[in-house]
């Protein structure tokens, strides 16, 4: 398979891990599978199905490359969090603790390819929510800035908790499509097909969608 852009692997694991791999040094990647094997269309990659496992297809997203390579303008917080000096974040503007903030709430389901980052990221944005509280929190008006700020970084938190819950329970998918489908009925029609009732039920409460449908789905079977 030819692919212009650096490449990883999703494979579904009943132990909730992410199999990837990245190819850094190269754009052509073989793998060998039985011949009854489907190739599917998927919203970001292809994903490839062989009796009862599939593996998904796509390009390692660009944040993550940038980080590691040094060339996002937080990789240095970044390397901060790493060390777990978390001393600097209080000498931190409330601007600046507001764009560690954002930019955590933006990229937080796409770290996800890559655990250790995605866990570096919530303790440095959970941390730097607790600091900019305490600095706003003398001004009325800047307790509903904070408010706002903060909701989008919840619904991160949500976002990543729920994927985790889909791969542990081995649907291999990866941030891009789940954030899609997430406002659709699709993940939790695709968890009823595979009688995961319980994970769909939990999913609709967390994401406040009707579960009629599961219910009935789960009488029916």
């Amino acid at each position: 398979i030819h692919w212009l852009n650096e490449l990883v692997v999703i494979s579904s694991s009943p132990s909730g891990k992410l199999f990837i791999l990245d190819l850094m040094d190269g754009n052509i990647l073989k793998l060998k599978f039985p011949n009854d094997f489907i190739v599917l269309n998927e919203i970001d990659g292809l994903r490839i199905v062989c009796g009862s496992q599939n593996w998904l297809l796509t390009a390692m997203p660009k944040i993550i490359n940038d980080l590691n390579s040094g060339d996002s303008s937080f990789s240095e917080l970044m390397e901060m969090f790493t060390n777990k000096n978390f001393d600097g974040i209080q000498s931190m503007s409330a601007v600046k603790l507001s764009e560690i903030i954002e930019y955590s709430s933006k990229n937080l389901l796409a770290l996800a390819y890559e655990k250790s980052l995605q866990d570096i990221f919530i303790e440095a944005a959970k941390y730097s929510s607790k600091v900019l509280e305490e600095q706003l929190s003398f001004d009325e008006n800047s307790k509903h800035t904070f408010s706002y700020i903060t909701a989008n970084l919840k619904r991160s938190f949500m976002q990543c908790q729920m994927l985790s819950k889909l791969q542990s329970a081995g649907m291999s998918i990866s941030p891009i499509e789940f954030d899609r489908l997430s406002f659709t009925e699709q993940i939790l029609n695709r968890l009823c097909r595979q009688d995961q009732h319980a994970l769909a039920f939990e999913l609709a409460i967390l994401l406040e969608n009707d579960i009629s449908s599961i219910l009935m789905d789960w009488i029916k079977k």
